[in-house]
C-alpha cells in the first residue's frame, strides 16, 4: 500500500465517530512497519480531509529520502483539518507537508519524531495552529517547523516543544497586524 487514505479531484474524507464504541473512540491506524508507503494521507486537487471525533494514528509513514513523502501531504489547493485526535509519529519523511496553495488547520494534533520536517509549508501554502488554547505538540523532528519565503504558519504560541524552527513567516496569530 503506497497511500493509506487518498482524497483527490474534489473528494473529501471525514474521520468522524458517529457511533463510538462503548467506552471510547474509534481508532484508525495507518502503520508502515515495512517502510514501503509514501503517504499516510494524501489530499490533492481541491480535496479536503478532516479528522474530528475519530482518532487517526499515522505511524512510520513515508520514505527516508524525504521529499514530499510522509504522514500527510496536502497539495493543489486542498485542505486538511486535524484535531487532537490526529497523531503522526516516527515518519520516515515529513510529518505534514503542505504545498501548492493548500491549507492545514491543526487543533491539538501531535507531530513527533519525523526524520525530516515536522510541519512543512511551501509554495504559497499555510498552516494554522489553533490560536485559542489547544497546544499542538511538534517535537523530535529533524526540523520541527519549516516554511519557505512565500508560505505562512500561524499560531506560533500553540506550537509547543518545537526546538528547530526555519520559518521567517511564523506569526503568533491568524493574520499579520492589520492597520
Amino acid at each position: 500500500m503506497q497511500v493509506g487514505l487518498n482524497a483527490s479531484f474534489g473528494g473529501s474524507i471525514g474521520l468522524v465517530d458517529y457511533y463510538p464504541p462503548a467506552g471510547g473512540v474509534s481508532d484508525v491506524v495507518i502503520d508502515n512497519p515495512a517502510g514501503l508507503n509514501y503517504y499516510g494521507v494524501a489530499v490533492d486537487s481541491g480535496s479536503k480531509v478532516f479528522v474530528t471525533s475519530a482518532k487517526l494514528r499515522i505511524l512510520n509513514a513515508g520514505q527516508p529520502w524525504g521529499g514530499d513523502a510522509g504522514g500527510v501531504k496536502v497539495s493543489a489547493s486542498s485542505s486538511f483539518w486535524g484535531t487532537a485526535n490526529l497523531i503522526i509519529s516516527g515518519s520516515h519523511g515529513q510529518g505534514i507537508y503542505v504545498t501548492g496553495n493548500s491549507h492545514v488547520y491543526l487543533d491539538g494534533s501531535s507531530i513527533t519524531g519525523s526524520q525530516h520536517g515536522g510541519l512543512v509549508a511551501v509554495n504559497l501554502s499555510t498552516i494554522s495552529a489553533n490560536t485559542w488554547d489547544v497546544p499542538t505538540p511538534v517535537s523530535g523532528n529533524a526540523v520541527d517547523v519549516f516554511c519557505d519565503s512565500r508560505s505562512l504558519i500561524t499560531g506560533a504560541p500553540n506550537i509547543v516543544n518545537a526546538s528547530t524552527i526555519q520559518c521567517a513567516n511564523l506569526l503568533p496569530v491568524d493574520t499579520p497586524p492589520i492597520p
